[in-house]
This record gives structure tokens, C-alpha cells and sequence, in this order.
């Protein structure tokens, strides 16, 4: 069982990236420039996730059943990353409004914040879920190690910096 939650996060991790990939492009259309966008995008992306951490590490431990905490979290993304590009198509009249209303200048910081506003739901629910599948693997396995979840971290984001032999051999 821990295997395939660990291969679930795995799944859940490269998910992420793609996500990123993918509204970079679409956010792009709507900021009008790609350095904007992938700074909006990153940005939303490192506020989320440490926002959905802190959040669910403070709940988590309320929770009777951390992983559907998890499975829900996981749910909740893909649902909501559905309607992303629904929610960007929305804002054009939003911006077309606020363009014959106001100063150009004010475009670019609206059209980034609106975007992030946007994005910030999935990305705290992708923070949420290392706290969450965190707990579960503590419950299942006291005298879990700090290394060991450590690794179910590096899983999410495919690194795996555990020593091999003949990895010191020159």
C-alpha cells in the first residue's frame, strides 16, 4: 500500500509540472508576455504550496483519516484544474473593462494578480498534499525517520539522493 501512495505522489508531482508547463502557456495569453507569466506562475506556484503546507500541517493532525484528506486534496486539483482555463477565458471582459477604465499601467499588476488568484487554489491544495500523505505514513509506521519522509518528499519531485554504492568510487 505505502508503494502505491508513494507512486501516487510520484504521479501527483509530475502532474504539477505539466500543470505548470501548461499554464505558463495559457497565462501567457492573458499577462501578454512569457517572463510575466512564468514569474506569475512560479510565484502562485511556491505561495500555494507553502501555503497548503503550513495550513494542512496545522490540521493534519485533527484529521481521523489523513489520506482521505489526501485522495481528497488530489480530487479537489484535478477537478479545479479543469476549470482553470475556464476561469482564464472569464477574465477577458474583466480586463477589457478595467482597459477602457483605467490607466495602461495598472494592467499588467491586474492581470498578474487576477492570474494568481486563479491559480493559488490548486497550488495550496498540491501543498497540502505532502502534510497529509506525511501523517498517514506516520500512522501506518511509527518510528518513521525524518529520512524516510524526506524521501517520500524527493518522490514527489523525482529526485532520490539516497547513497549508492559506488557512488564515492573514482
Amino acid at each position: 500500500m505505502l508503494r502505491l501512495l508513494s507512486l501516487c505522489f510520484l504521479a501527483s508531482g509530475f502532474c504539477g509540472l505539466v500543470y505548470e508547463v501548461v499554464w505558463v502557456r495559457l497565462f501567457t495569453l492573458i499577462i501578454g508576455n512569457t517572463v510575466y507569466s512564468v514569474s506569475t506562475v512560479v510565484a502562485v506556484f511556491m505561495a500555494g504550496l507553502a501555503l497548503g503546507a503550513y495550513v494542512a500541517g496545522r490540521l493534519v493532525e485533527r484529521w481521523r483519516n489523513p489520506l482521505w484528506g489526501y485522495g481528497l486534496c488530489e480530487i479537489g486539483i484535478g477537478v479545479y484544474v479543469l476549470l482553470v482555463p475556464s476561469l482564464a477565458e472569464r477574465t477577458v471582459p474583466l480586463f477589457a473593462r478595467l482597459y477602457t477604465e483605467s490607466t495602461s499601467a495598472w494592467m499588467g499588476p491586474a492581470r498578474a494578480a487576477v492570474s494568481f488568484l486563479i491559480l493559488l487554489i490548486a497550488t495550496t491544495l498540491m501543498g497540502a498534499t505532502f502534510p497529509a500523505l506525511s501523517r498517514h505514513f506516520a500512522a501506518v509506521r511509527p518510528g518513521l525517520t525524518s529520512f524516510e519522509i524526506g524521501r517520500l518528499y524527493a518522490i514527489n519531485t523525482l529526485e532520490d539522493r539516497r547513497e549508492k554504492p559506488g557512488d564515492h568510487d573514482a
